[in-house]
């Protein structure tokens, strides 16, 4: 409702369910613990409060004043007072940063009043509030209307803003029912965990892309929880660590908005991990947040800031804990910290992340159950749309720190990674060990599968994330299984790992390249060595003659050598897998991962462009370990020195013959001691790097021709002078009054004299130098893509020799490149801010009747292509034949605009042509 006068008051209403919060401060000390019992209103009482003095803050700067009516907190109450709710909990102080901060230790629960009490009604309900907050936690509030503010229960001309938190079990109960009559007005507050246990699907700590669209698909198409959707906004907290807000108001795109809010550095509950014991009032503090952002805002309220604000108190409160009232006894009285929490709700910054979740249908299996066209959401492939090798360099160079900006990312002890699959794989053998050590008894040992190709760093990756979990309680022992030869010697591998659990410590246990064949006797077993493993992974014991021996805790992780991946291992069942009792094996497995290491997963660098993080990670910490010395400091942060070739070629090179190690192998064969700078002289010979590398790819890499400066200018004009050509071929008329370029350039000297056409002038057919900027830059733009498009069908540049023959395209190349080169000016004219429009391009209002994707496709899948926002202001339809044919002009004169600035392209690999329909999709995804 909005405001008749700058001076009339502003009145808030909170209601719902209300407690006697009863807090146990337990002080430990030379006599016994001493014990201090605070009491103070809690659930609504308690957010009344908090909303109250964020009022206080928002009425002095709107210069008006706003009026919080809430219920109040019961005085003069015990804990046998059976007339209100009771909630317990003991406190305990923590040393958090070498402070104490007062956290509970444990919650002890609601003793609820008795039936048909508890009720604390709000006193002096208005007719017609400005803002209702209703606090719903499931303890009466929601099926007793008569304790329902007039506005709720009594339909109104003008509905005010309802910001409804509630808990389990969510969209259900009276009182939801009543909001459903008015949802455009009501924002609904809840955590992620009320929703998990209401039977949906929700992931929980594998990566923020999955969680985000695991909770969408159910907000979206669950018949359970949808009816949530139906509100304005839907505000799920993930805790400290953000939160997804779900809006009904269509974006551009004319689908629902939905925003993840997070922090990059942690999945939800980690950083809960990090700074132990619970907190009472969390979500209060969110709920204020997205209330103040109404009072300051009634009309267009910002509910991402509100969401921003509150997550941020969230953490305040977390870290700070309760405030400290002592007594003359000395004992800890503990109080919410309600003014802190108010001041940390107005401030204006928005710590957490952001990013707009997009439709999990897209990527989700077809129907026949083949994968998704549009492959996986990412949000690092969102915050770098012009992609990843750009960012790859960034990363080597000036360290992930600095590069990866509000991009996940997965760090578990030494380890770091932004590939998504390897965040989730690895946070899943997290939580089963984190799950297997909080067991009281280990009847078996945890068993888990790692694969990977060789030098992928599969051992090192869960010994990081092992010892992060139980830092100084993991002792690892590696077994190769390829070097025994024969099963007897598991026994002494049994043994070993038993005297490890004896002395206290948690077997790390690596059964390396298990997956070998096992040559013992006359005939080698493929994949013999399974069948000695299931009794140890199933019973926890081994036998040694007559006698059993219990293993004792441990954590089994079984290394593959000859596959990949575990697909690779357990699919398809075959007659040889069921003999050698491989489905028995894995279904005592608990958890496997996949990774991937430094070169793309099988070879398709479309499909997985990721391999350029992982290789610039991985780079970045070799060259720390090995050369130090190339790194220089600057503004605190380890700057890396090296030739842009040399660091093209490491991160571009076709393959890494044996991984990780071949990686390390070329720093070490690169003569870098004492150098201050990688130099592309420091390089091994052609013939040594060939171990390692394809030397002849490699190195074309790093001589690859930088297109700056002068040779840029002098291919840029190249190109514009064959444009022209071609446009005063077809009839164009030449936009200068006088001929002295055409007379300055061969070809298009045949032109000079013609008699103008008033009807064909082109204002583009003029010298380059008298370009307008924009056309400038976009002749420049198709120049620095040469590399990039060439090398696509095999070809790199140099400087052209005598004699050579021009490079001459395929039909089969030519297609490729022109659908790239139309896809590239797309690009560049998105980020520009162009549409599409009918008629003439128009340069001022920045339309363009070319502004269509190559092909004809569905909203959906342009959305999916180009993202929300870009394709809204994409036409519909297909390019036409007249644009394509611009396209393909373009692209059939690459060889003739090289020629002209005296260079050629000559074959240096294989052309990446198969697949072409999916390789193109995956090439626009890495541009847009």
């Amino acid at each position: 409702m909005a405001r008749t006068s700058p001076d009339e008051t502003w009145r808030t209403v909170v209601a719902g369910d209300v407690s006697v919060d009863w807090n146990l401060a337990r002080s430990p000390g030379r006599e016994g613990a001493t014990i201090g019992v605070s009491c103070q209103g809690g659930e609504a009482a308690l957010l009344g409060q908090l909303i109250a003095a964020v009022a206080g803050e928002v009425s002095k700067g709107a210069g008006a004043p706003i009026e919080v009516l809430a219920p109040e907190a019961p005085s003069g109450t015990t804990p046998a007072d059976e007339r209100f709710h009771h909630r317990h909990a003991i406190w305990t102080s923590h040393a958090d940063e070498g402070r104490p901060v007062w956290r509970v230790e444990e919650f002890l629960g609601v003793d609820r009043a008795a039936a048909g009490a508890g009720a604390v009604p709000v006193a002096d309900d208005p007719e017609g509030p400005d803002l209702v907050v209703l606090h719903d936690v499931g303890l009466g509030f929601r099926d007793q209307p008569g304790l329902w503010p007039r506005s709720v229960r009594e339909s109104a001309e003008h509905q005010p803003w309802t910001v409804f938190r509630t808990a389990k079990p969510v969209a259900q109960g009276a009182l939801w029912q009543r909001l459903q009559a008015f949802p455009d007005r009501v924002i609904t507050v809840l955590h992620v965990d009320d929703l998990r246990l209401g039977e949906v699907d929700i992931s929980r700590e594998l990566s923020w892309e999955r969680t985000a669209q695991d909770l969408l698909w159910e907000l979206v198409y669950s018949p359970r929880v949808n009816g949530l959707a139906d509100c304005a906004h839907i505000v799920v907290s993930f805790a400290t660590a953000g939160a997804l807000v779900f809006s009904r108001a269509p974006g551009p795109q004319g689908l629902p908005g939905c925003q993840l809010i997070f922090d990059p550095s942690v999945t939800e509950r980690m950083w809960n991990a990090e700074h132990p014991g619970g907190m009472i009032g969390g979500l209060s503090a969110l709920t204020a947040g997205i209330a103040r952002q109404i009072m300051a805002d009634p009309e267009n309220p910002d509910v991402l800031l509100g969401v921003q604000r509150g997550s941020a108190a969230m953490r305040t409160l977390h870290l700070n804990g309760y405030a400290v009232r002592g007594d003359p006894a000395g004992r800890v009285r503990l109080i919410f910290p309600t003014e802190r929490i108010a001041e940390e709700l107005s401030r204006h910054d928005r710590p957490f992340a952001e990013v707009p979740v997009p439709d999990p249908a897209r990527y989700r299996a077809t129907a026949d159950g083949g994968p998704p066209s549009t492959g996986e959401w990412t949000i690092l492939e969102d915050r770098h749309p012009d992609g990843l090798e750009p960012l790859a360099s960034r990363i080597v160079v000036e360290g992930p720190e600095c590069a990866l900006d509000n991009v996940p990312i997965g760090r578990f002890g030494k380890l770091l990674t932004v590939d998504r699959h390897e965040i989730e794989g690895f946070r899943s053998v997290r939580a089963l060990i984190s799950e297997y050590d909080s067991q009281r008894e280990h009847p078996q040992p945890l068993s888990i599968a790692v694969f990977g190709p060789p030098g992928s760093g599969k051992s090192f990756g869960v010994n990081q994330v092992a010892k992060s979990v139980l830092p100084g309680r993991v002792e690892d022992i590696t077994f190769n299984l390829s070097q025994f030869h024969h099963p007897d010697a598991l026994k002494d591998a049994f043994y070993r790992v038993r005297d490890i659990s004896l002395g206290g410590k948690l077997p790390l246990v690596f059964w390396d390249e298990f997956d070998t064949t096992l040559v013992s006797g006359d005939a080698p077993q493929p994949l013999g060595w399974l069948r000695f493993f299931l009794s140890p992974m199933q019973d926890g014991k081994f036998q040694d003659g007559q006698l059993t021996h219990p293993i004792g805790p441990a954590v089994f992780v079984f290394a593959g050598g000859t596959r990949a991946r575990m697909q690779d291992f357990a699919w398809p069942v075959t007659d040889q897998f069921r003999a050698a009792k491989g489905p028995d094996f894995v279904s005592r497995l608990k958890g496997y991962v996949n990774v991937r290491g430094p070169n793309p997963a099988g070879d398709d660098r479309v499909a997985d462009p990721y391999y350029l993080i992982r290789r610039a990670v991985l780079l970045r910490s070799l060259l720390l370990g090995g050369a130090r010395q190339v790194f220089r400091r600057r503004d605190g942060a380890e700057v890396l020195d090296i030739d842009t070739g040399v660091l093209r070629g490491m991160l571009l090179t076709k393959t890494y013959r044996h991984g990780a190690r071949s990686m390390e192998s070329v720093i070490a064969m690169s003569t870098l001691s004492g150098g201050i700078r990688f130099e592309r002289s420091d390089l091994p010979s052609e013939a040594q790097l060939d171990l390692h590398v394809e030397a002849r790819d490699f190195l074309d890499l790093v001589h690859r021709l930088e297109l700056e400066g002068e040779l840029l200018e002098r291919l840029a004009e190249a190109t514009h002078i064959l444009y022209c050509a071609q446009r005063l071929a077809a009839g164009d008329s030449w936009g200068e009054p006088d001929d002295e370029y055409l007379l300055a350039n061969p070809l298009l000297t045949e032109y000079a004299g013609r008699e103008r056409d008033p009807g064909r002038a082109n204002s583009s057919l003029v010298a380059y130098q008298r370009l307008p900027a924009d056309l400038q830059e976009f002749n420049r733009g198709f120049v620095r893509d040469l590399p990039r498009k060439l090398a696509t069908a095999g070809y790199a540049m140099r400087p052209a020799r005598s004699g050579e023959p021009p490079l001459e395209l395929s039909e089969q190349e030519v297609r490729l490149l022109t659908e790239q080169e139309h896809e590239r000016w797309l690009a560049s004219r998105l980020a520009e801010g162009w549409s599409w429009a009918p008629g003439p391009a128009n340069l001022r209002a920045r339309t363009s009747p070319a502004m269509l994707a190559w092909r004809q496709m569905s909203q959906q899948d342009r959305v999916a292509r180009y993202g929300p926002e870009r394709a809204a202001r994409l036409g519909d339809a297909e390019l036409s034949a007249a644009e394509k044919k611009k396209d393909e002009d373009l692209v059939i004169g690459i060889a003739r605009c090289l020629s002209v600035a005296g260079y050629t392209a000559v074959k240096v690999g294989e052309p990446v042509l198969q697949r072409e329909d999916s390789r193109l999709r995956g090439w626009q995804r890495a541009r847009y």
